[in-house]
Order: structure tokens, then C-alpha cells, then sequence
């Protein structure tokens, strides 16, 4: 069964350096690797910690840059959630729930 937790992260300015940092590391990854670190947080689910807000907001940016979409929502600017396990074809990914993505 599918885990649909959200969590609400108020981002402020302080969270910049932070969210910088993990999209630097994102930036260096392959697609293939950026695919695997959202899996493992799809599997892992949304735990609430501040964080991983933080962590889950690069990865969201970074799919966007790579992807042109992202399998992380991020709805009203502050509820996070994933959409379920992806999986990279060719050079795009596809969603293995087959829910929508953003």
C-alpha cells in the first residue's frame, strides 16, 4: 500500500545555504543516480523531519532542471509529498504507480 504522507515545510531564508549544498551534489549526479536518491526517499517515506523538507526541495529543483518535471510535489509552495517509485527510460523517467507528476 502506498504511503501519502505530506508534510508542510515554511521555508525561510536561512534554508538557502542548505538547499544550495544539496543541489550542488544533485547537479553532479547522473540521472540514473538522481532517480536512485528519490527512490530511496519515496521508500523511506516523508518523516517530518525539517531536513528532509529541506533535502526533498533540491531534489524537487534538480529533477525539474534535469527532468523538466519532478516526482516530488510541492503544492501552495509548502506541502510536500512523493509520488511514488519512478524508473529512468532513456533519458526521461516514468512513474511505476502511475499517478501524475508535476
Amino acid at each position: 500500500m502506498r504511503n501519502n504522507m505530506q508534510m508542510i515545510l515554511i521555508y525561510n531564508n536561512s534554508d538557502r545555504p542548505k538547499v544550495a549544498e544539496h543541489r550542488q551534489k544533485f547537479d553532479a549526479m547522473t540521472k540514473a543516480e538522481l532517480v536512485k536518491v528519490y527512490n530511496h526517499q519515496d521508500k523511506m517515506g516523508i518523516v517530518g523531519a525539517r531536513a528532509q523538507g529541506i533535502y526533498l526541495v533540491a531534489l524537487h529543483f534538480a529533477f525539474l532542471k534535469r527532468f523538466q518535471m519532478s516526482p516530488v510535489r510541492i503544492e501552495e509552495g509548502c506541502i510536500i509529498s512523493l509520488t511514488g517509485q519512478i524508473k529512468l527510460v532513456g533519458e526521461h523517467f516514468i512513474s511505476l504507480e502511475n499517478q501524475n507528476l508535476n
